[in-house]
């Protein structure tokens, strides 16, 4: 056996008969993973636009305004579910506390963390649905839920809230 033959090591991604030199990532496995990578800075953007339009409001619904404010606690050093509390595990009011003690003071951060949240359950969408389907028709998928996530659901809070202040009389 040569020295040659020796430094070659079979990558677990390699095709059967494929071999790379030094164990590095060949040439079509890094195209996958350049391209991995650029789907979800797509999504990433494709859910920072669509959730634009709500970055600087103040109020989106009570929902979010709940782990904001946790998250506030969290962040000023109290305990979980001892000055304010919600009844959701505490992981989401953490991301939210790591967001405000990053950047204290600035809803539009928070809102664009939210955003990266949107993206990765986006790619996850897109990693299942390429299973089942062409990679277009996968970041389709993605895309659709990044719109309902962002705009739908957001608009449909604001519908449910505006019908109950109509219904109650109040303006």
């Amino acid at each position: 056996i040569s020295a040659a033959a020796m430094t070659q090591v079979r990558a677990p991604w390699a095709s059967s008969g494929a071999t790379t030199m030094h164990g590095s990532i060949p040439a079509s496995g890094q195209t996958r993973y350049l391209a991995e990578i650029i789907v979800f800075l797509l999504l990433l953007l494709l859910a920072a636009i669509f959730r634009l339009p709500w970055f600087f409001q103040d109020v989106i619904n009570w929902d979010e305004s709940a782990f904001i404010l946790i998250g506030q606690a969290l962040a000023d050093g109290h305990l979980p579910y001892t000055v304010v509390w919600d009844n959701k595990p505490p992981l989401g009011f953490a991301f939210f506390a790591f967001l405000v003690a990053l950047v204290p003071d600035s809803l539009a951060f928070i809102r664009f963390g939210g955003s990266v949240l949107v993206a990765i359950a986006a790619y996850f969408v897109f990693r299942i649905s390429v299973r089942l389907m062409a990679r277009h028709y996968a970041f389709l998928a993605a895309t659709l839920f990044i719109i309902a996530a962002s705009v739908l659901i957001t608009n449909m809070v604001a519908t449910c809230n505006s019908a109950r202040r109509w219904a109650l009389g109040s303006t």
